[in-house]
């Protein structure tokens, strides 16, 4: 599994955050450097391959393990490793073949800004991987690569009905609502998934 640097890379991020009095780039590295390198040595090890909106999106016969880090606090990152409840309709279980590491998270982790769902929680929202089991109504995308988006809204609310899916309020985003993308498998939407053509791109081949 590898984690992708996304942030940072850019000389003009850092120079906009050090002009609105945050972190500059330099900042930015020092603190993703340590994160990225726990994160890719818990990932890289070869790990077996066997939340979301609502409970109804988890069944109860569970058979895959994921392990990964979550946070338990500021700048406390453990590792973990429990067992995933099988998806439940509309939604599927993705190994993670690359989680990207975003400001968001160094925002969780470091900067005291509160992720909606409990803690601990599985950072991590820039996912891509392979499905690997599906609920009800997403069978057609067992055994595909796939892109995660990093905020699915739900698709019925009013929000959604009138095409402002963006403010949606029961919106899923991993890593913030729900467990994300820096474990070995992560329990996501089926809706927004993007279908990959190249298996062989996600794994950096």
């Amino acid at each position: 599994v590898r984690i992708k640097w996304s942030v940072a890379k850019h000389s003009g991020v850092g120079q906009a955050w050090s002009r609105a009095g945050m972190l500059g780039a330099s900042d930015v590295l020092a603190r993703i450097r340590p994160v990225s390198a726990l994160v890719s040595t818990a990932m890289g090890r070869r790990w077996p391959t066997d939340r979301s909106w609502t409970e109804s999106m988890v069944r109860s016969d569970a058979a895959i393990r994921s392990t990964g880090w979550w946070m338990k606090g500021s700048g406390a990152l453990e590792a973990c490793e429990r067992p995933l409840e099988a998806p439940g309709p509309g939604a599927c279980i993705v190994r993670v073949a690359g989680c990207g590491l975003c400001h968001t998270d160094v925002g969780f982790l470091f900067e005291g800004v509160r992720p909606r769902a409990p803690l601990p929680v599985v950072l991590g929202h820039e996912i891509s991987g392979e499905v690997v089991a599906a609920g009800e109504g997403a069978a057609d995308l067992l055994g595909r690569a796939v892109i995660v988006p990093a905020v699915t809204p739900c698709g019925a609310c009013a929000a959604c009905r009138a095409g402002q899916g963006t403010i949606c309020s029961r919106q899923c985003m991993p890593g913030n609502d729900v467990h994300g993308g820096f474990q070995t498998h992560v329990v996501v939407p089926a809706q927004g998934l993007c279908s990959v053509d190249d298996p062989a791109a996600l794994a950096g081949g």
